[in-house]
């Protein structure tokens, strides 16, 4: 009776354990295909790392507080309604310094509002030019600015104590203010703006003029996200490397750690140039945490050496790494890149594009991790070649 129960026993345990879930599955015909396929492997994700790096020469650089709220926001229709129906919401300032009540410095303020209001987004200037031209042509000297620096002084005491002047000049006489509005948010047009403006002021070399607003602030902070961008993603992926090399203290073990990285960047590249996701101060870090976050090289490296050691079968090795470590890497890149997803719920844009990318990078840097990785390391090792008798688990893997 006894025999019969452990015979049941026995029976169960052994159905138990013939028993896979989806995922064992999946990372069985994973090792199928990497093992009978590795070349389709390196030509789908040349085509994938191809398609991406053309998706990435489309990324914009964008620097628009506006855009960080949803279509249809009530900031979003306030914002229309100042560029359509008023002069706009972003303002440009350019401060002339010198003798504010000389020919010279009025001119020069003249001729820089000529030139801003050439700009189809600009549609009115103001500065204490246009206070002395209208007051000059109220005395019947005509709409201009006076020749004569006497001239311009009596005008000044008329204007003198009027509110507008604390706007307009400071209380030493010595800088005056232009002041604008642009009725658009499109960055190209500000940053290019913003060039052309400060390179027509340049001619001024008499005068110390800066040009400063919106425009100028989005134009800097379009080049400091950029430099950015490129610094921390560089050193990202250097410590990255560093920390596996000491760690395995093996330098080409620092090398296999940057493939799945490296292909997760280029894919998330990709990805945002594709979906008009642009980079901005709020997308700007995110490629550099995505290395750090989804660096799953190391369960595999990590993994491989460890089997390895108990039996120095590449294959064998391989295998296992991907069967036990890979379901764990498959595993925190769902439960992970789902926490991200949930900011796509948010009401704030760049929450809803932070949790979509992250996600996607620690998605492809998945990947990356159980096919193009274990194909690479296959082909790398010296002793990947060897004979695989009927009784190889490997081989019970590929029936």
């Amino acid at each position: 009776m006894a025999s019969i129960t452990f015979n049941n026993n026995t029976h169960e345990a052994k159905e138990k354990k013939n028993k896979k879930s989806i995922l064992d599955d999946f990372l069985d015909a994973n090792v199928r295909f990497i093992y009978k396929r590795p070349a389709y492997v390196i030509v789908l994700w040349a085509l994938v790392l191809i398609f991406s790096i053309i998706g990435a020469t489309r990324i914009q650089h964008k620097v628009d507080m506006v855009d960080y709220f949803k279509k249809g926001s009530d900031v979003q229709k306030t914002e229309r309604l100042m560029q359509t129906k008023f002069s706009g919401s972003l303002p440009v300032y350019v401060a002339v310094k010198g003798n504010v009540q000389s020919p010279e410095v009025l001119n020069v303020m003249k001729q820089t509002q000529a030139f801003m209001e050439k700009n189809q987004y600009i549609k009115h200037t103001q500065s204490v030019a246009d206070l002395v031209e209208e007051m000059n042509n109220a005395m019947g000297e005509g709409k201009k600015i006076p020749d004569d620096q006497a001239k311009i002084e009596q005008l000044w005491f008329l204007l003198d104590g009027q509110d507008i002047m604390k706007q307009l000049v400071n209380d030493s006489l010595t800088e005056g203010i232009i002041q604008a509005n642009m009725s658009t948010i499109d960055n190209k047009v500000l940053a290019k703006f913003a060039e052309d403006l400060n390179r027509f002021t340049s001619q001024f070399k008499d005068n110390n003029i800066e040009v400063s607003g919106i425009p100028s602030l989005y134009l800097r902070l379009d080049k400091s996200v950029v430099q950015t961008q490129r610094q921390s993603l560089i050193l990202a992926i250097i410590l990255a490397f560093a920390l596996v090399t000491l760690m395995f203290k093996s330098v080409k073990n620092g090398f296999y750690s940057i493939i799945p990285m490296s292909v997760s960047v280029i894919v998330l590249f990709g990805f945002m140039g594709w979906t008009g996701i642009p980079i901005d101060i709020a997308t700007v870090l995110v490629s550099s945490i995505a290395v750090g976050v989804g660096d799953y090289a190391i369960h595999i490296i990590s993994g491989f050496k460890q089997y390895f050691k108990l039996e120095p079968d590449v294959n064998t090795a391989l295998r296992k790494s991907i069967q036990i470590s890979g379901k764990a890497v498959i595993i925190n890149v769902l439960s992970v890149s789902a926490g991200f997803l949930v900011l796509t719920f948010s009401n704030l844009v760049p929450l809803q594009r932070f949790g979509i990318i992250i996600a996607v990078a620690m998605i492809s840097s998945g990947l990356a991790a159980i096919t193009l990785l274990p194909v690479i390391i296959k082909a790398t090792q010296k002793s990947n070649s060897i004979k695989l008798d009927d009784q190889s688990p490997f081989v019970e893997v590929l029936e």
